[in-house]
């Protein structure tokens, strides 16, 4: 990368960290582009030659956000992959659901905009998109803990364990509340486990 290039890629780094900061610190209402420019030590007029506008920044913003996000569900989901002995309930939620909840926990600003500025978010990229990817990779690595359970099957269960997991980090940030919401979590994955152990098999039986 060009010297120039790599001054243009800090600057927007540096713009999109201080638009983060300012959303997580007084949400999207309070959001200035002049406030902005001065956290990012960058002068005023030069934030519009990178973001013709605040929504566009903040579409920015978040369609970092979704970037990272994937990218975290991805090597989570390539971990259990490779994995040759069939994890737990626990050892499950520990390899793929907790860096996704670390990173809600960790960026409040991506939940303020998807609640906050839907336009912002909608012109980054679609929510429901995303979902749809991290469902599928979530589905995915459940092939892993519950061999027997159905495509149909996985795909619920993923959808069910991804919005618990966001719906429990939006209404409570109590770290007991947390960990409690976490073994809602667990002890559904055990009683999944449990139950397709002991359906009837296709041809009649039971499943060892």
């Amino acid at each position: 990368m060009k010297p120039k290039q790599e001054r243009s890629r800090m600057r927007v780094s540096a713009l999109l960290d201080a638009a983060e900061e300012l959303v997580e610190e007084l949400g999207v209402e309070g959001f200035a582009m002049s406030e902005v420019a001065r956290r990012a030590g960058a002068a005023h007029g030069s934030l519009y030659r990178y973001f013709e506008s605040r929504e566009a920044l903040l579409a920015a913003l978040h369609e970092r956000q979704i970037s990272q996000l994937e990218a975290a569900v991805i090597e989570a989901s390539e971990k259990l992959s490779l994995t040759q002995v069939v994890p737990s309930a626990r050892e499950f939620l520990d390899a793929f659901l907790d860096p996704l909840r670390d990173f809600l926990i960790r960026n409040r600003s991506y939940r303020l905009l998807r609640i906050g500025m839907p336009d912002a978010w909608q012109v980054a990229s679609s929510e429901a998109e995303l979902d749809a990817r991290v469902i599928a990779e979530l589905a995915h690595a459940l092939k892993n803990l519950v061999p027997g359970l159905e495509e149909e099957r996985r795909l619920l269960a993923a959808t069910l364990l991804l919005s618990l997991t966001d719906s429990t980090i939006i209404i409570e940030h109590r770290p007991e509340v947390q960990r409690e919401g976490r073994r809602v979590l667990e002890l559904y994955l055990e009683d999944l486990v449990s139950n397709v152990s002991c359906e009837p098999s296709r041809t009649g039986g039971t499943t060892s």
